[in-house]
């Protein structure tokens, strides 16, 4: 058991590492939402039924990386989180505040 709950935080580790590499290197929309599906354990398919967006339309969303402001509005609920869209220096990589 104690090998099983090792393992877990193990594979934690790496997807965390990995979302950060992602977040910090090179990600778009739909990469993003994908590897929020992930932590939050959900399915793509799961996604569209919370969102009220059939599979077939979320599918073709993400493979654009197209989305409106109803969709992330929609998607940030799924996830039970807020959505905050900020503009990123392509110099420092950081947010600009205001």
């Amino acid at each position: 058991m104690r090998n099983k709950k090792k393992l877990i935080f193990n594979i934690y580790k790496i997807i965390d590492y990995f979302t950060y590499l992602m977040y910090n290197i090179i990600m778009n929309l739909a990469d993003y939402i994908r590897i929020c599906c992930v932590r939050k354990a959900m399915s793509l398919a799961e996604l569209a039924r919370a969102t009220g967006i059939s599979p077939q339309n979320l599918s073709n969303k993400i493979s654009r990386n197209k989305f409106s402001n109803e969709d992330l509005d929609a998607i940030a609920k799924a996830f039970n989180a807020s959505l905050e869209i900020a503009f990123i220096d392509n110099v420092t990589g950081r947010k600009i505040k205001d």
